[in-house]
């Protein structure tokens, strides 16, 4: 610290050529990283008044290493120094993290398909919430749009409730374990540390598992709960949609929190038509009188993320 403040003041009486000496022996062992910071910028204005841009430059990209966030003072530093600063990429490459939060699903479409009397009988689905966990990656790629994707695990759920001839009642609980990948383009309404963005892309999903449990109740007998049903088969191993995404961002340093809110429009058909009529099907329907019906579903999520922002500057021009 004290050659920095021996630097400072020979900078000050115009000794500048006294400057590398002091700052050179101790930047990289004895200062922190505010003070190699400082001494960084110091090193390059001193060099660019000496006219030795080589020099310059390197000193600038320690410096921009050591404080990826560092901006120049406008008011008070040098022309030259703010221009060399403009010259070099200053921005992140990279904004990656974590999000953690909830999905809700539900049943948009359904072609009924059931054992029960179609014509007069109506089965009741429910949404509910499972787990959504994803790895997130955002790409500036010029002012206020980024590139975003993100890998994904979740679990989708519903239930569904029926009568069959009148007489007995019939719940599914099922739950989907699903890998999902998303491409989107961001925009960023502001470059404020809090700022509102909106992505709109794609969706592609991939099955994991599922599985269901069947409840019965029939009149003046016991209810009746069978054992967790691996039905993967059943379902279709991969489907695709529209996404959409609004969200609010805050930046503290080079971390950031984030909220978001996201809608899945998705495409296919859940159940497996290859399957049906299947052994396990036929299983089903003469055990619990339930047969899949053809459905199609949407998705929505709400997440909190923790990201970084990833920077490697250079010179650019």
């Amino acid at each position: 610290m004290e050659n920095l403040k021996k630097a400072e003041d020979a900078f000050d009486a115009g000794r500048i050529e006294e400057i590398p000496a002091l700052l050179n022996s101790c930047i990289r062992s004895d200062f922190d990283k505010e003070q190699k910071a400082l001494a960084y910028r110091l090193l390059t204005i001193t060099y660019l008044y000496d006219k030795d841009e080589e020099k310059a430059e390197e000193a600038m990209l320690h410096l921009l290493r050591t404080d990826p966030l560092f901006k120049p003072d406008i008011s008070n530093d040098p022309s030259e120094f703010i221009s060399l600063y403009n010259s070099f990429r200053t921005n992140p490459i990279m904004i990656a993290g974590f999000s953690v939060g909830g999905m809700l699903f539900y049943i948009r479409d359904v072609s009924r398909f059931g054992v029960e009397n179609l014509t007069s009988e109506t089965e009741k689905y429910s949404g509910n919430w499972g787990v959504d966990l994803g790895f997130d990656v955002e790409i500036p790629v010029k002012k206020n749009w980024s590139v975003y994707s993100s890998l994904h695990f979740s679990s989708k759920k519903y239930s569904i409730e029926n009568t069959l001839m009148s007489f007995n009642e019939l719940q599914v609980n099922e739950s989907q374990s699903w890998v999902d990948l998303y491409l989107m383009g961001q925009y960023n309404f502001t470059e404020m540390k809090t700022r509102p963005f909106i992505r709109l892309g794609g969706y592609a999903g991939s099955l994991i598992s599922a599985q269901a449990v069947y409840l019965t109740n029939q009149e003046d007998l016991n209810d009746i709960e069978g054992p967790s049903e691996d039905i993967t088969q059943l379902r279709t191993t991969f489907n695709y949609g529209w996404v959409g995404d609004l969200g609010l961002s805050h930046s503290f340093g080079r971390n950031i929190i984030d909220l978001t809110l996201r809608y899945c429009y998705v495409f296919k058909n859940y159940v497996n038509e290859e399957s049906r009529g299947g052994p396990l099907e036929n299983s089903l329907a003469l055990t619990y009188g339930y047969r899949d019906n053809d459905f199609q579903a949407n998705f929505m999520s709400a997440t909190i993320g923790y990201k970084i922002m990833i920077f490697k500057p250079k010179k650019l021009y």
